[in-house]
């Protein structure tokens, strides 16, 4: 033995030639006590005890001296401080903190760390592609609870755990984080009785994986973990723990597998925490469809059959290389199905950079490439088929698709795709999950697909962003963030000019300069199945003509529900069959509409809209749309048309008509027809129309419409004019005391329309389609009075919201009435039980316009429309 040397450490050979190093207990954090000669003060922790002890004690004894002071304990704290270096201190204190904190919270974002590893450092990303056949392939498989574990030990037995390139599986618990200060991620034993006790499902968990790896068809060995952490930020610690290991694939299940109902936050929660994964993971990432745990029941030891959906891109080839992992599988048999896009999409873009042409050509390289290798395990397990199929464009896929039904036990497919409409965000927003599973997965996992019985893999291309790319971003999008956000809100007031020659010369389209021999545009706007008939209805009844064709712009309102940007999207059949799924009653509104344009009296075009938006903004795309195409009427329906709603959506779909009122810039009509009696109207039978006019530029635009109704055969109209009696004079008047220019204009030009309407009349029928009533009357009051008894057989009835006699613009009186604010005061009353029982359907029209004076040329009056 050699002699010990001097220092902390001693080195020796013994006498059988081993070496041996011996290691000083150096204690200098806590001691063993004076009872045992220990002197404690010679030690860390005794001593920094003692001061804070020390500290506390003559703290809390200023404290207790200076109370009859009413001295604050935090000066107590801060005696030995002076006045100016406490005030300096406290004001720093508090300025650090209100500009430090709000900074903090609302621009950290934390992104997983880059480990500086060899093949991170030089831009690439682990992924399966890049792992050798003969190399340990690694796994990380989340799982929330005990029903996603048998579907990942089935899907990691089909990944093929085989001697020259076995299968280590990081199997993690995932468990929210409650009541804990810190998240954490450890290894566990699951042998341990205390985790048994803190987290018993763990327990059962880590127990069946093991048994997986001891009965495995290959070597498997399974690494346990588990994460207790907040849903929010629960990603962060396995994308790291992803890069320390170099895992190249993660599998996370789908929030809708379960078939326990999970509470709705909980769900939501789980989503979020899926979306952040697939942002900020290091590796290909796969998210796991099994609703019906179809995956779970499948006998592995038997033949399995694997579908594989292939458009191009890293997506489609990360799900290809696993499939062709799987195909060396003796008892797996895997089909491929690529698509050959002729005339691909590129989002907004139309002509391609260099640099983009060049990323496409590799992408193309790299797809035939795997492809080739796909094809060249034909000749060795025979167990693999391919088929190409061509298509037009994207549309083309989904369609194809439908047609490829089979029974597989898995289908594989990337979430992005190489074509811009597989990719497009506009559609993605009106598919519930197409921004996690992609457009056609969230298609091949929904019931269009085999019922929505086949489990569904959807992978995606892990991607890392440099970190100058990464910073440059990051500022940019905060010092946007920071300027416009704030200014938008407080100064932006929306308000839309259609920059059209009628527009520019002060003109508003209305039903009174329509021309006859014109067409006549009308928006018809839907919220249920309920309004469709009465809206058919009264379509029908505008006398769709050759000479004046109807073009309908049908619009089904949908409320914008945990989607960001509102969208008012053409229908057609490209997107009709992808609506159905999410918006069933979308494609029976519009069906009824196709049906009625085959079937009516005069040709009627019908485009059709789906308006998905908060109702608060609602109107506004609608009002560009009929703005832009120089639509004459906007109909909307009665918040109290549909009995089936509640109060909250009436006061909603209230706040919208209000809202249309306000903002539309052409005649506005609200269709009132609480009992659907207008839907039951046949239009070869007679037509009865009422018009109620009082004078104004609302009744005028009701007058209007009821003239162009008379065209049709079968229509008759009744117009009800009320003049008010000039007092002191036998003669009549329109309007008020003293007659000036404007009620001159007024009254010349409901003159003008009523002349119109009369000379209408047609006595070479035997059904007289014109009846013309005068009642005089004082005052408002006359005019509700008469209305109750005139009561008639009625199809329908018009009135405009406002009038030019004094008495219904007073507010005292609109008060009294529930809806006068949106029906006026005489629309209000002809829709309520006081007349005909408040069964008759009633068209309210409010005109986007009024006549205004401008100025005065050569003695003539000019005027000019102004909204």
């Amino acid at each position: 033995m050699e002699n010990p040397k001097p220092g902390n450490e001693t080195f020796y050979w013994d006498s059988e030639g081993e070496w041996h190093v011996c290691v000083r207990n150096n204690r200098n954090l806590g001691s063993y006590g004076v009872f045992i000669e220990d002197h404690p003060f010679g030690f860390v922790l005794p001593v920094t005890l003692c001061q804070l002890f020390t500290f506390s004690i003559i703290s809390r004894t200023l404290y207790f001296l200076l109370r009859p002071l009413r001295t604050p304990k935090f000066i107590c704290n801060l005696l030995l401080l002076d006045e100016e270096t406490f005030s300096q201190l406290v004001f720093c204190v508090v300025v650090i903190t209100m500009i430090v904190t709000p900074l903090i919270s609302l621009l950290y974002k934390h992104r997983p760390r880059v480990l500086q590893t060899a093949s991170l450092y030089e831009g690439r990303v682990r992924s399966i592609q890049s792992i050798p056949r003969d190399a340990e392939f690694r796994i990380i498989c989340c799982v929330h609870n005990e029903e996603n574990v048998r579907c990942a030990t089935a899907f990691i037995e089909v990944c093929n755990p085989v001697l020259e390139s076995p299968i280590c599986l990081y199997a993690i618990h995932l468990i929210e984080l409650l009541g804990k200060s810190a998240p954490i991620l450890i290894p566990i034993n699951y042998r341990l009785k205390s985790l048994s006790v803190n987290y018993p499902n763990t327990n059962h968990i880590m127990r069946a994986f093991e048994n997986y790896s001891e009965n495995s068809s290959g070597p498997v060995t399974v690494i346990p973990y588990v994460n207790v952490a907040p849903y929010k930020s629960m990603h962060d610690a396995i994308c790291n723990l992803a890069q320390d290991k170099l895992v190249p694939f993660i599998i996370i299940p789908f929030p809708e597998n379960d078939n326990v109902h999970l509470v709705h936050h909980v769900a939501a929660s789980i989503r979020k925490m899926n979306a952040s994964f697939q942002a900020q993971a290091p590796c290909t990432l796969g998210i796991l469809v099994d609703r019906h745990s179809r995956l779970s029941a499948c006998n592995v030891d038997m033949f399995f059959n694997v579908g594989i959906f292939f458009i191009g891109g890293a997506d489609d080839r990360e799900a290809l290389a696993l499939g062709i992992r799987m195909g060396e599988r003796a008892t797996t048999r895997v089909s491929l199905f690529r698509f050959v896009v002729r005339n691909r999409e590129y989002g907004n873009k139309i002509v391609l950079t260099r640099e983009e042409r060049e990323q496409e050509e590799e992408d193309l390289m790299m797809d035939e490439g795997l492809i080739d290798e796909f094809k060249s395990l034909k000749y060795g397990s025979g167990n693999v088929s391919w088929f190409e199929i061509t298509v037009e464009d994207g549309v083309e896929v989904l369609d194809v698709v439908h047609s490829l039904e089979g029974n597989y036990d898995l289908v594989m497919v990337g979430k992005r795709h190489n074509d811009g409409y597989l990719n497009s965000d506009q559609l993605g927003t009106l598919i519930e999950n197409a921004a996690i599973l992609g457009i056609l997965g969230d298609m091949l996992s929904s019931p269009e697909f085999c019922l929505g019985m086949i489990p569904v893999l959807v992978t995606q291309f892990g991607e890392i962003i440099d970190t100058e790319v990464y910073s440059v971003a990051v500022m940019y999008v905060v010092l946007i963030t920071a300027l416009c956000v704030p200014s938008i809100k407080f100064l932006y007031r929306h308000c839309r000019v259609c920059i059209t020659p009628t527009v520019q010369e002060g003109r508003v389209r209305t039903i009174q300069n329509c021309k006859p021999n014109t067409g006549f545009n009308i928006v018809s706007c839907v919220h249920t199945d309920q309004h469709v008939h009465s809206m058919i209805a009264l379509t029908e009844a505008c006398n769709p003509t050759l000479e004046s064709p109807i073009c309908l712009y049908v619009i089904h309102l949908i409320e914008l529900s945990g989607k960001s940007t509102p969208i008012l999207l053409p229908m057609n059949k490209n997107n009709r069959k992808s609506l159905s799924v999410n918006y069933p009653n979308t494609n029976r509104i519009l069906r009824a509409y196709e049906n009625y344009s085959e079937n009516s009296s005069g040709p009627v075009t019908v485009l059709s809209y789906v308006n998905v938006a908060p109702y608060k903004s609602m109107h506004e795309a609608v009002c560009n749309l009929a703005e832009d195409n120089s639509v004459h009427l906007l109909i909307i329906p009665f918040h109290q048309n549909d009995q089936s709603v509640g109060i909250h959506v009436c006061s909603v779909f209230r706040e919208l008509n209000e809202n249309f009122a306000a903002n539309s810039r052409g005649t506005l009509g609200i269709l009132v027809d609480r009992f659907s009696l207008l839907s039951m109207s046949n239009y070869k039978m007679p037509f009865h129309v009422g018009i109620f006019f009082v004078g104004g530029e609302d009744d005028r635009e009701a007058l209007a419409l009821g003239i162009r109704m008379l065209e049709r055969a079968t229509t008759r109209v009744t117009l009800i004019r009320f003049v008010l009696l000039r007092k002191g004079d036998s003669g009549f008047l329109i309007y008020g005391d003293v007659q000036n220019e404007e009620d001159t204009l007024e009254r010349t030009l409901n003159e003008s329309l009523i002349d119109e309407f009369l000379a209408k009349k047609d006595y070479s029928f035997d059904l007289v389609n014109v009846v013309y009533h005068e009642v005089v009357v004082e005052g408002c009051i006359q005019v509700l009075e008469a209305i109750r008894v005139m009561e008639n057989d009625y199809d329908l009835v018009m009135v405009g919201k406002q009038h030019s006699m004094g008495d219904f613009r007073e507010e005292e009186m609109s008060n009294l009435m529930d809806n006068s604010d949106q029906l006026g005061i005489l629309g209000d009353m002809l829709s309520s039980s006081e007349f005909c029982e408040g069964k008759t359907p009633v068209l309210v029209m409010k005109s986007g316009v009024k006549r205004v004076k401008q100025f005065t040329n050569s003695g003539r009056h000019i005027f000019r429309s102004a909204s």
